[in-house]
């Protein structure tokens, strides 16, 4: 238990550092509309891993209760790798966070190998919830495990808030009834604002803005 418990204090540890660093300090993701989705896969990846913590935590889960286990972090893998597909789409990753989601990804599978014994152990068991208390781990990851719901959830909630109409769309611009027949330079364009009545051309330090999909930014 001390080796497993140890590799997911260290896979927590680095996903901290990529979530404060790369995600909130570097991308600001939560203000950016544009990574809704992303912020949707983070809030479902927090509470998987709230239930880890708790369920490793105070209770070995014998039995049929071994394959929830398994499941969670099966959904968390799956998780992950839409992530990945998500973020190359929608935003430039930084050699840092490519390289820690790397280091993260092979630590995953060192933990998965190193608890699968484990899991195999308690699902030959008869199916039951027993208590266990692993002294400073069982503290550490409950603490982890409120850190990892309050996140989840103020992910959640930026995500549904982008989720809702545009701003241009709940409070839309008037147009002008007649082409005016300027021509309107933006530059800092962020695919969230439009107008009309004027011919325009948009300039953006974000190339992946012009290819975006429609259902992730509807207006370039």
């Amino acid at each position: 238990m001390t080796l497993v418990f140890s590799l997911l204090t260290v896979q927590s540890l680095l996903g901290l550092v990529d979530s404060l660093w790369n995600h909130e300090i570097g991308q600001r993701l939560a203000l950016r509309r544009a990574a809704r989705v992303e912020l949707a896969l983070h809030a479902t990846r927090a509470f998987a891993y709230t239930f880890v913590f708790l369920a490793l935590a105070w209770r070995e889960w014998h039995g049929a209760w071994a394959v929830l286990i398994a499941a969670v972090l099966l959904l968390d893998a799956a998780v992950t790798a839409a992530d990945f597909v998500v973020e190359d789409r929608t935003r430039r990753l930084t050699a840092f966070e490519r390289v820690l989601h790397t280091v993260l990804t092979l630590l995953f599978g060192v933990f998965l190998m190193a608890l699968a014994p484990l899991l195999l152990d308690w699902l030959a068991q008869p199916t039951a919830l027993v208590g266990a208390d692993h002294g400073g781990f069982s503290v550490l990851f409950s603490v982890l495990a409120a850190g990892m719901a309050a996140w989840g959830l103020r992910d959640a909630f930026a995500s549904l808030m982008h989720f809702r109409p545009a701003e241009w769309v709940r409070e839309p611009i008037a147009g002008a009834e007649a082409p005016s027949g300027r021509s309107v330079l933006v530059s800092g364009a962020t695919g969230t604002r439009s107008f009309s009545g004027s011919n325009g051309m948009f300039f953006t330090r974000n190339g992946l803005i012009a290819t975006l999909p429609t259902w992730i930014c509807p207006r370039v």
